[in-house]
């Protein structure tokens, strides 16, 4: 019978990272190998942790059931069997508190990651952590938009005063979290980097919940342009903007396809995908 309890308390750092929990479930439970399969999807698209905060009633075992179904091809009696092995998982989230590895990925908030989809649990790379506070960023891209889309002709804008930082803060944050999980989000005061390559004024700092990395910290907490690279759910944009300004006013920075940085940047009142971060208390 696999325990899921005992496997959280022991071994704790598997409930943010979806690897390493496939490799001691292999290891524990060697013929177990489909329900191991199952039971790491339920993880890392946070129905474990629905579940573990009172979602475990028979509607809504049967609900996530048909969800994994449909999504991903399981069996829908493998479904149900591996969700009622979770409501006993109590190691797993015996309180309010977020548990994260540093390079891990983590389950907070939802948004509709397909072009006509519900709303889904939203996977985050974790970046950095210091004093119970994590810094997050979407392990995909949620969505395609302008850096600025300005009610004139003038594109010329800054962070501080672009359309699409009000975005985030505003439709975005309301939409993909509940009020418990808005107040997890920090405010974080957002520093004005400068483009190493072109002399254009960042703007001022701003103090944001959600923003964007800058071309500093693209650079800084990805070691390689293959780990900046980043795929969404639309097959014809995978460029994402970063913060900071290009190689004139009416410019934005952002990461091309292949994860190298762009310096001189595009159009600001162009489309491209958004790739959201953040701090969030894990308390």
């Amino acid at each position: 019978m696999i325990d899921l309890k005992t496997l959280f308390q022991k071994h704790p750092d598997c409930i943010s990272n979806e690897n390493r929990f496939r490799a001691l479930m292999n290891e524990l439970y060697p013929n177990e190998r489909a329900k191991t399969n199952v039971l790491a999807t339920i993880l890392s698209t946070g129905i474990g942790r629905e579940i573990q905060n009172g979602k475990s009633d028979y509607l809504s075992l049967s609900n996530f059931a048909k969800w994994l179904e449909n999504e991903y091809g399981f069996a829908s009696d493998l479904c149900e069997k591996c969700l009622q092995l979770w409501p006993t998982a109590d190691g797993f989230a015996d309180s309010n508190n977020l548990t994260v590895a540093h390079g891990g990925i983590i389950t907070f908030g939802r948004y509709p990651q397909s072009a006509y989809g519900e709303p889904a649990p939203i996977e985050w790379l974790i970046l950095d952590e210091k004093d119970r506070k994590a810094f997050i960023i979407s392990k995909i891209l949620l969505t395609i938009k302008p850096y600025h889309d300005p009610p004139g002709y003038s594109v010329s804008t800054t962070w501080e005063a672009c359309s699409l930082r009000k975005w985030l803060n505003n439709d975005f944050l309301n939409c993909a979290f509940s009020a418990e999980e808005q107040r997890k989000i920090q405010s974080t005061t957002v520093t004005a980097d400068k483009n190493p390559s072109y002399r254009i004024s960042p703007g001022k700092k701003t103090n944001d919940k959600v923003f964007l990395l800058s071309i500093l910290e693209a650079n800084k907490y990805f070691s390689s342009d293959e780990a900046r690279k980043c795929e969404g759910w639309f097959v014809n944009e995978a460029r994402w903007w970063l913060r900071s300004p290009g190689m004139q006013s009416s410019n934005a920075a952002y990461v091309n396809r292949d994860g190298s940085v762009e310096y001189y940047g595009y159009n600001v009142d162009y489309s491209k995908a958004v790739r959201p971060a953040m701090w969030i208390s894990l308390d």
